[in-house]
């Protein structure tokens, strides 16, 4: 019989007598006031320590542990997910420490995020401050990352073994042998599955979590493109309604000067009311600005996840590098589309479908159990003999028999379809991505052809005209129509170079978002923010 003589077993082996002693109502400091019959029930039960200790050492019992803990190792897949899911994790605390100051960050560690807001959220009126702000407290982001932590979880689940079962068996009736009576069995059994079976879903499960970290990365892509959108739109009503209320100072001051010629003789009634209706019509036009204004604030307020009564500055200047085109060529900008995020989310869930394949074929394989059974004999009633008391020890492998062949293909089949639906989504994908890209492009090139045309040669004309009718009217040699007309084309036109500039700053932001990187701006190109171009504007638009 084995006996483990480690200082454990020893340690256990004591309790277990000085617990059957207790409840004789004995001391263990009296062992001579024991009996006969005492002891053979002590020795039963200390044998019964002895056989749990000796299974349980499977150091000793089961040489199977190193497969074991091949089996439990995590792979290069799941170490990636993980030490990408960290790295996300520190980034997002950062932000969100910045975001929130003087208020400890909601760590991103699987604590519950109750969505709490901070009161004075502050934005120093650079796309950028917003596009952080909401990477740290956006909800949707914040599920997003959810997610992936939650799928990063599974593939340890996926590779684990089932639990070892340990049996005892007490006979009612004892069944009396040569060497003695049995009476107690105790076992222990481990089903072991087919190898590939566990390799296979936890390679499955792991792509799987890079699948969804993929479309977290998908889902941040989204949100900056929202923010950029809403925060040009801000910036768009922001910009109109200065130029609005430019051309309302000037009209005012246009208003003067006809009643001074009315007072003169030399103008008429009629002219005041045109300039009147020109000044209703354009305090209209800021009215509306206005509301608009508070519409868009309240959209990119929303993007960001800032709280309601958080004030939104924007820049004064246009968007930087106003007129550019990317650097890469369009085979370049395609190819990264292709690569992109979403993109490779379905690729990788084609590829743990694929796994899945391999691990419903497994199924076809049977399950391997091992085991030993112990069987505890009483002492023989001659016990003279030289195996009275000895028991029994049984080695036991089993096998499974896998009958369900139709299941197990049909569950294989189901996997690779779902692979194939998957990689046919990510082509489908490709080709969307394919015809974004053109258009996105398209509206790229058209802003940037607009913003040129309008900067260089259409509002430098208007304003030439503007000037020379606004003379020709003090000399008497222009009518105030004429003047009217021309102060209209030339609010046109501006209101027109900032439509094309947002546009311009909106579509490079899909552009990015299309394409799923950062885009570099073609090298000396045109910059929107040049001290002589800050100063033109401000002339354009004060020089009325």
């Amino acid at each position: 019989m084995y006996r483990n003589t480690s200082a454990g077993s020893s340690d256990l082996q004591c309790a277990f007598i000085k617990l059957f002693l207790k409840k004789s109502g004995r001391s263990s400091k009296q062992p001579a006031a024991v009996g006969i019959g005492d002891c053979r029930t002590a020795g039963v039960k200390l044998r019964v320590c002895e056989v749990l200790i000796g299974l349980l050492d499977v150091r000793r019992r089961l040489p199977l542990v190193g497969c074991v803990v091949a089996l439990g190792c995590a792979s290069e897949l799941e170490r990636a997910s993980q030490a990408g899911l960290a790295r996300t994790s520190a980034r997002l605390n950062a932000a969100e420490g910045g975001a929130r100051p003087g208020r400890p960050a909601a760590r991103f560690d699987g604590a519950q995020f109750d969505g709490a807001r901070f009161d004075g959220a502050r934005f120093d009126g650079k796309l950028s401050s917003y596009v952080a702000h909401a990477f740290a407290l956006s909800p949707s982001l914040r599920s997003s990352f959810e997610q992936w932590r939650a799928a990063a979880s599974k593939p340890a689940q996926e590779r684990k073994l089932s639990e070892p079962a340990i049996s005892y068996a007490a006979f009612v009736r004892h069944v009396e042998t040569r060497v003695g009576p049995q009476q107690h069995r105790l076992g222990i059994r481990w089903m072991f599955p087919w190898p590939s079976k566990l390799t296979a879903g936890g390679r499955a499960a792991a792509y799987g979590a890079l699948a969804q970290q993929r479309r977290f990365e998908a889902h941040a892509l989204t949100l900056a493109a929202q923010v950029a959108h809403a925060y040009w739109k801000l910036w768009r009503a922001r910009r109109s309604k200065q130029v609005r209320k430019r051309q309302h100072a000037v009209l005012l001051a246009l208003a003067d000067q006809v009643r001074a010629r009315i007072a003169a003789g030399t103008a008429s009634l009629a002219d005041l009311a045109q300039v009147d209706l020109s000044i209703s019509r354009s305090d209209d036009s800021v009215a509306g600005l206005a509301e608009t204004i508070r519409a868009a604030s309240a959209a990119l307020i929303r993007r960001v996840g800032a709280p309601p009564a958080s004030e939104t500055p924007t820049e004064l200047q246009p968007p930087w590098g106003v007129g550019n085109l990317p650097a890469d060529d369009i085979e370049a900008l395609r190819s990264f589309a292709w690569a992109h995020p979403r993109v490779g989310a379905l690729s990788l869930l084609s590829k743990s479908s694929d796994q899945r394949v391999l691990r419903a074929r497994a199924s076809r394989y049977p399950t391997i159990g091992v085991g030993v059974d112990w069987m505890i004999t009483g002492q023989a009633l001659n016990r003279e003999l030289d195996d009275s008391g000895k028991d029994a020890v049984m080695a036991m492998v089993s096998l499974s028999l896998p009958l369900w062949t139709s299941a197990y293909s049909a569950a294989e089949a189901q996997a690779r379809a779902e692979g194939a639906a998957f990689a046919a989504q990510a082509q489908a994908l490709r080709d969307q991505a394919t015809a974004e890209l053109e258009t996105v492009m398209s509206r790229l090139r058209d802003a940037a052809r607009r913003a040129r045309l309008y900067r260089s040669t259409l509002i430098p004309q208007a304003e030439t005209t503007y000037r020379s009718v606004l003379d020709g009217y003090a000399n008497s040699r222009s009518t105030l129509a004429a003047i009217l007309l021309a102060e209209r084309e030339l609010l046109e036109l501006q209101i027109g170079l900032i439509g094309a500039q947002a546009d311009w700053a909106a579509g490079w932001a899909s552009l990015e978002h299309v394409v799923g990187r950062p885009v570099a701006p073609q090298q000396g190109g045109e910059q929107a923010v040049s001290d002589r171009q800050a100063v033109s504007d401000q002339q354009r638009t004060g020089g009325w």
